[in-house]
């Protein structure tokens, strides 16, 4: 089998089967780990998303179920509605 260097134009090399092998996993684990980086990517960008909606909220709660007399939300009308 004989593979093209790159280092001529034209220059061909021989290389054995382990060679070729070698370089046939190399090209999978390559592949392999771009795929997964791909669904990496896609997972964190959904969870930024989810936690980016929830994260707001979370701490908005948070405050309102604490027992606070001197937030003057409490004391309007429709205060809750505001927030």
């Amino acid at each position: 089998m004989t593979l093209k260097t790159g280092l001529e134009p034209g220059s061909l090399i021989y290389v054995g089967p382990e060679r070729t092998h070698a370089c046939a996993i190399d090209i999978w684990r390559s592949n392999h780990h771009g795929n997964l980086s791909q669904k990496t990517n896609d997972t964190m960008r959904t969870l930024t998303v989810v936690s980016s909606i929830f994260v707001p909220l979370t701490f908005i709660v948070g405050v309102y179920r604490m027992n606070f007399e001197n937030m003057p939300e409490l004391q309007w009308e429709n205060g809750y509605v505001y927030v």
